[in-house]
């Protein structure tokens, strides 16, 4: 299936919030809090997720050097629900994966699928069970950490961030099993209310809230005490809103992303950038509207998992041999929104899928589909654009054009060869 279609490369400069000393910011909001103390001793736990965060290795660091400075042991504990297949040394090796190691932080990592029922709450109705992770029970103190920023499943006062990872993270898969266990209703409205009671019965110390800019680095660190995360949360997470990346255009007729993955987004491909729930019953977003959508590759740090395939339309044998099928089911059953899941069309190569798209689209109107080529829905800041987004593209001040129109660059076996 040959294509002629032709594409040029556009960067966009999204506003640079980035901090200059990240790590040096962390440590004054530490030195400032209720942390600054004699620890005596106590074995404190910090929780670690499965994101991507900019600069994580470096933060979690910061945060144990803190803590051994004022006398305490801490230790990492894996705080991503049922990711990892589910398994301790699986939730492990995605700590690793994203740098997170005793070598690199300072501190022992203990990972531990067991879990204590700390007892029950109502909400919406219903009633929750609510699951801690044993180890970060039986620890003298936890310290969350972790980035806010709005989540891929739904939209609340409480999305991705501190609550979330108390209650879902912190729970295992029994905490996201119980969360996911009534669709979207547990995400928000049970959340906060699990969270209450977690706050009760743990003895959790503070969170360290990150917040990244557009540019994907870290524009804000805040130490919260446990009293105030319920209540100082939203309003962080109404600022990463306002920082997130979006897509330059607003209707695409196919987006090509080069890679999916867990460390990129929680669903691999980020729902809110690309305007697609993915959840039967759920409306998407107004915008963006896309007609197709391809994901080419999933990214070593995945570990196999491929939860999110299911949002894009087509796909390659390449990233569907990657595939790591219990770990994926595992995932997917225990959120229950098995749409995310389920295979796309899959072509032999990336060649082979935009010629697909773009027969298929040339198919519905005859005129030459608007293609967008993304990175990956984290990495927004360069991109190729086919001609027909050009009058769109060339009327944002934020975006320029780098060089003219060229094919599509392909290895000699058919996957993307851009220069991000």
């Amino acid at each position: 299936m040959p294509t002629e279609l032709l594409v040029r490369k556009y960067r966009r400069d999204f506003e640079d919030r980035a901090l200059a000393d990240p790590v040096g910011a962390l440590e004054a909001e530490l030195r400032g809090g209720d942390l600054a103390r004699d620890h005596g001793r106590a074995e404190i736990a910090i929780t670690v997720g499965s994101r991507g965060i900019h600069r994580l290795p470096e933060m979690v660091a910061a945060v144990v050097r803190f803590l051994r400075e004022h006398n305490a042991r801490p230790f990492i504990v894996p705080a991503m629900g049922s990711h990892g297949g589910a398994t301790a040394r699986g939730q492990t090796h995605l700590l690793e994966a994203l740098g997170v190691s005793e070598e690199s932080t300072g501190a022992p990592l203990r990972s531990s699928m067991e879990t204590v029922r700390l007892g029950a709450v109502e909400a919406g109705g219903h009633r929750w069970d609510v699951f801690t992770d044993r180890l970060a029970f039986e620890a003298d103190g936890v310290l969350l950490l972790n980035r806010v920023k709005p989540h891929t499943d739904f939209s609340s006062r409480h999305e991705s961030g501190l609550v979330k990872m108390l209650v879902i993270g912190l729970g295992k898969e029994d905490g996201a099993r119980v969360a996911h266990s009534r669709g979207t209703l547990g995400l928000t409205t049970a959340l906060p209310v699990m969270a209450d009671l977690l706050l009760q019965k743990l003895n959790v110390l503070g969170g360290v809230a990150l917040i990244e800019d557009a540019n994907h680095r870290l524009g804000q660190v805040r130490v919260l005490r446990p009293e105030r995360i319920l209540d100082e949360e939203p309003r962080l997470l109404e600022r990463a809103r306002r920082w997130m990346p979006d897509l330059p255009a607003g209707e695409l007729d196919l987006l090509v992303i080069e890679s999916m993955g867990k460390e990129i987004s929680g669903t691999g491909i980020d729902t809110n950038v690309v305007g697609r729930w993915a959840i039967a019953g759920e409306i998407d977003p107004p915008a963006p509207r896309i007609g197709l959508i391809g994901v080419c590759d999933l990214t070593p740090a995945s570990g196999g998992n491929a939860l999110g395939v299911g949002i894009a339309d087509l796909t390659t044998q390449g990233l569907v041999a990657k595939i790591d099928w219990e770990t994926t089911a595992r995932n997917v059953i225990t959120t229950s929104f098995l749409e995310r899941a389920k295979i796309p069309v899959a072509l032999p190569c990336a060649r082979e899928l935009v010629a697909a798209g773009e027969k298929l689209l040339r198919g519905r109107n005859g005129q030459e589909p608007s293609v967008l080529f993304i990175r990956s829905t984290l990495h927004l800041g360069s991109f190729y654009g086919s001609r027909p987004l050009e009058p769109v593209l060339a009327g944002n001040p934020s975006i320029e054009a780098v060089g003219g129109y060229r094919e599509v660059p392909y290895t000699p076996e058919g996957e993307l060869a851009f220069e991000w």
